[in-house]
């Protein structure tokens, strides 16, 4: 009788050691999901082309953009860009980023200020940030963004050249 005791707790031990085994599993699955989402805004994180083409639009040029980026701009500028006119063409490809939940709250009623916030959750994967200053005018103050790649080290491009020290 009490080698059938043990034997059936034993078993039951091995189902124990199981179960804990499928939970850690199913939780490695869930945790790798996590670390590939990497954000709270996004379905999938936005590729380096379309943040490209957002900064060609925000920076209004048409050739590529330039190595070392710093631009300043303000909302004045963004106003006179029409800023908001050309966000509106890319707002479909814009709810394909986004989670569904930020539709409302980013992607709708969509003024400059919306638009700045955009552009910084969208370059922020990618080591740019917009940093904001406040500036005087005519005794008006207004707000002055700048957007600058973070840890701007200066690339040394190598050079095919001989230098002699005689």
């Amino acid at each position: 009788m009490e080698y059938n005791k043990n034997k059936e707790k034993n078993k039951n031990k091995n189902k124990i050691f199981v179960e804990i085994d499928k939970d850690l599993f199913n939780f490695e699955i869930f945790n790798n999901l996590i670390y590939k989402a990497k954000n709270q805004l996004f379905q999938i994180i936005p590729s380096f082309n379309f943040v490209k083409i957002i900064l060609k639009i925000l920076m209004n040029i048409e050739s590529e953009l330039p190595k070392i980026i710093y631009f300043e701009f303000s909302k004045k500028y963004l106003i006179n860009i029409n800023i908001k006119e050309k966000f509106i063409e890319i707002i479909p490809d814009l709810k394909k980023i986004y989670l569904k939940c930020k539709h409302e709250k980013y992607l709708e009623n969509l003024n400059e200020k919306k638009i700045v916030t955009i552009i910084r959750q969208l370059i922020r994967p990618y080591n740019y940030s917009i940093k904001t200053k406040e500036k005087y005018d005519n005794g008006k103050k207004y707000l002055l963004y700048i957007l600058k790649k973070n840890n701007n080290i200066c690339e040394i491009e190598k050079i095919e050249n001989i230098i002699n020290f005689d």
